[in-house]
C-alpha cells in the first residue's frame, strides 16, 4: 500500500512491568484529507525475563485503514511465545475470520465504539 502522507503522527511508548522496561509500543497515524482515509499502524515487542532467561515474549503488528471515521479493515498478526495468530477484517464482508483468537466480535460501522480517530 502507498503511503497515504509523507507526515505521520509517530508515537512510542516504553513498557514497563514492574518499573523495569520490557519493550516498546509504536503507533503511526497517517491522514488523507481528500478521500478522508486514516491508516494506523501499531508494532508492540516485549520480553519479561527472570534472571536474564526470557520467560514471556510478546510481539504484534497491526494495520488498520479507516474511511470516513468508519473501519475499512484490519490486519493483524501476533506471537506470544512462538504461537502465532492472525485476524484479518473487512468492511461489507464476511465477519473477521481469527486464528486462534477466542471472542472476536463483527460490528457494523454504525456500532457504538466503531469510530476512534
Amino acid at each position: 500500500m502507498q503511503p497515504l502522507s509523507a507526515h505521520a503522527q509517530q508515537y512510542l511508548f516504553g513498557v514497563f512491568l514492574d518499573g523495569k522496561r520490557i519493550g516498546t509500543h509504536r503507533f503511526a497515524i497517517e491522514r488523507e484529507v481528500t478521500n478522508n482515509a486514516v491508516r494506523v499502524t501499531s508494532q508492540a515487542e516485549f520480553t519479561v525475563k527472570v534472571l536474564r532467561i526470557p520467560v514471556f515474549r510478546y510481539q504484534h503488528s497491526a494495520v488498520e485503514n479507516w474511511r470516513a471515521g468508519c473501519l475499512e479493515s484490519i490486519d493483524t498478526e501476533t506471537d506470544v511465545n512462538g504461537t502465532r495468530t492472525s485476524l484479518t477484517g473487512r468492511r461489507n464482508a464476511a465477519p473477521p475470520s481469527a486464528s486462534r483468537l477466542p471472542g472476536v466480535v463483527a460490528a457494523a460501522c454504525s456500532a457504538p465504539g466503531c469510530r476512534r480517530w
